[in-house]
């Protein structure tokens, strides 16, 4: 029985083998396998024709600022510019997690 890719030649018959592997459930080495294909020629080719994911680019770093003076409000007016009793912030904790 002749297939597509019998009548595909290079850059062709690659991309009709990437298509046809986006679609296989197993890893690409088990692919190559069960179709007779080096999988370093696989590999080579599907990188060199653009089939490979782009790479995540990571993000820039963001500073950090402590926001806990805006947000906490204070428990004893006394000492306004205190972050809330340790007992307080543990049952908040306690409750956020659960």
């Amino acid at each position: 029985m002749e297939t597509i890719e019998d009548n595909l030649q290079g850059d062709d018959f690659w991309r009709a083998h990437f298509l046809k592997a986006e679609e296989f459930s197993g890893p690409n080495v088990e692919y190559c396998a069960a179709n007779g294909l080096s999988l370093y020629g696989f590999q080579t080719n599907k990188k060199r024709l653009g089939f490979t994911r782009p790479k995540k680019t990571l993000k820039p770093f963001v500073k950090v600022a402590c926001a806990a003076e805006k947000i906490a409000t204070p428990v004893n007016p006394a000492r306004p510019n205190r972050f809330p009793d340790a007992k307080w912030l543990a049952e908040f904790v306690k409750a956020v997690l659960s």
